[in-house]
């Protein structure tokens, strides 16, 4: 999986990138991406320059750090007009995002009914384990889902 982000050339910190999530990207090439809570920028801009070439991101975060952190990575990539990036309560933001995403990475529960409601046809969706089951509204309190198909379970280091 390291190879992947080493054939960009890139001069990214390979240590601080989440290589589950750059290998998802890498291996489903989606065009939008959603991220839920997903703080580190590396990965944030990891999941970009491995997704489609023309990829949007949005990014949703109740921490305006983040928000700083992302903008200055993207920035040094030169990839910020991909980025839409919203700060606030989840519960808030997430029913006011329009359009659909072809991978919804979440590392916070969201109800399971606007989560499928936020996912394109053929949609992914990554679930962070922490959050699994961690809460009466957590959508993947059970180990299947009945709508959504496509999701894969990985760990923040």
């Amino acid at each position: 999986m390291t190879e992947n982000l080493e054939n960009l050339n890139l001069d990214m910190d390979t240590a601080n990138v989440n290589m589950e999530l750059s290998f998802v990207a890498s291996a489903y090439k989606p065009k939008s991406i959603l991220t839920v809570e997903l703080t580190r920028a590396n990965d944030i801009v990891s999941l970009v320059l491995n997704a489609d070439s023309n990829a949007l991101i949005t990014s949703t975060d109740c921490d305006i750090q983040t928000y700083q952190n992302v903008r200055e990575a993207f920035e040094n990539y030169d990839i910020l007009p991909r980025l839409n990036f919203y700060t606030g309560q989840l519960e808030e933001i997430l029913p006011w995002i329009e359009g659909k995403f072809d991978l919804v990475v979440l590392c916070a529960p969201v109800d399971e009914e606007l989560l499928e409601s936020l996912l394109a046809d053929g949609g992914k969706v990554v679930i962070e384990k922490s959050i699994l089951g961690e809460c009466d509204l957590c959508c993947f309190k059970q180990t299947s889902l009945e709508n959504v198909k496509n999701y894969y379970i990985f760990e923040q280091d």
